[in-house]
């Protein structure tokens, strides 16, 4: 009942953002249930850009609410925050890392994954990875949707 009291008293552009954000976390979860990350964030990429202004961190807490009750995974909110960002005109950095469990001595466990989203140098959601995660790379977008990935050799 909280949470609709808080809806609520926000302004009318700001519930529509996170009805918009909701539907995107969920259209970018299915979508890598479906498609290789490149694949998703090509069809995403296609996605005009926003006539509505709008604050890079008022975008990052728009993902952050609308997550906030088990919507998504960290990469999936990040690949969300990097589409909304790049519609808005807003350059950004999507980092991955792993780093494998230890099981005593041996590190033969699986693999943990972690993703976050770097703008303007810091990372405005996911936080940077902890200690001991291995940095795979990064995928750029900014401007014009143009998403590049680095990479690949």
């Amino acid at each position: 009942m909280a949470t609709l009291a808080k809806l609520a008293s926000l302004p009318a552009r700001d519930v529509l953002l996170l009805l918009r954000t909701g539907v995107l976390l969920v259209a970018v979860a299915l979508g890598l249930r479906f498609f290789s990350l490149r694949e998703l964030q090509a069809l995403l990429g296609r996605w005009g850009r926003s006539r509505a202004p709008a604050e890079a961190a008022r975008l990052a807490w728009t993902v952050e609410a609308a997550g906030r009750h088990r919507l998504g995974t960290c990469l999936s909110r990040a690949l969300a925050l990097q589409v909304l960002l790049s519609r808005h005109g807003f350059s950004s950095r999507l980092w991955l890392g792993v780093q494998r469990d230890t099981v005593g001595a041996a590190a033969r466990g699986p693999l943990r994954a972690h993703a976050w989203l770097e703008h303007d140098g810091r990372a405005i959601i996911g936080g940077p990875a902890p200690d001991g995660y291995t940095l795979l790379g990064y995928f750029q977008a900014g401007e014009g949707n143009s998403v590049r990935d680095v990479t690949a050799r």
